[in-house]
C-alpha cells in the first residue's frame, strides 16, 4: 500500500476509546473526499505481554453507503 499518494483527503474525529488488559481500540468518524462519511476502527495489541510496545493487527475502514 503506497500512502505517499493520497486518493482523497478528509478529517475523522476521535468518537470512541476502549482500553482492554492487553489491547487498545480507537474509533473515528468523518467525511473523506468521494467517499463520503466513514468509520474507522484502529486496535493496538500488546507485544507479547510487554505492555510498553506493540503492533498493529489491522485496521478496518467501511464507509456508510448511501
Amino acid at each position: 500500500m503506497d500512502l505517499s499518494n493520497p486518493v482523497e483527503h478528509g478529517d475523522v474525529e476521535i468518537t470512541g476509546v476502549t482500553v482492554n488488559e492487553d489491547s487498545t481500540t480507537k474509533n473515528f468518524e468523518g467525511t473523506v473526499g468521494k467517499y463520503g462519511k466513514i468509520f474507522v476502527t484502529h486496535t493496538l495489541y500488546a507485544l507479547e505481554g510487554d505492555k510498553s510496545r506493540g503492533f498493529d493487527r489491522k485496521i478496518l475502514l467501511s464507509r456508510l453507503c448511501k
